[in-house]
């Protein structure tokens, strides 16, 4: 299992911490048995795990937009300048999409 996205998903189940991993397995520390917090089922994980998933596509596009302080000169200049920066958007838009809802 992927750490990283496990991590992630762990994150959006117990907002407060209080887990671990250890080799894909899940451990709740006194933090977490103190929030109150139990072990999530396989089923809670996955779900989480597709949540992440279907979230990553903003992080892929947060990395290569250019920055807001770019875009926004290029709306006031407007002409070409906007122009150019919506074939930069859309490049990234096409390149990360959206997933589908099912």
């Amino acid at each position: 299992m992927d750490e990283l996205k496990l991590s992630k998903a762990l994150k959006l189940l117990m907002p407060l911490g209080g887990y671990s991993t250890v080799e894909g397995t899940v451990v709740i520390n006194d933090d977490g048995i103190a929030h109150g917090y139990t072990l999530p089922s396989d089923a809670e994980i996955v779900s989480a795990i597709l949540q992440v998933d279907a979230q990553q596509y903003k992080e892929q596009r947060a990395v290569e937009y250019p920055p807001i302080g770019d875009q926004l000169d290029a709306i006031h200049k407007g002409g070409q300048s906007h122009a150019d920066m919506k074939v930069i958007i859309s490049a990234v838009k096409t390149k990360y999409p959206k997933p589908n809802k099912q």
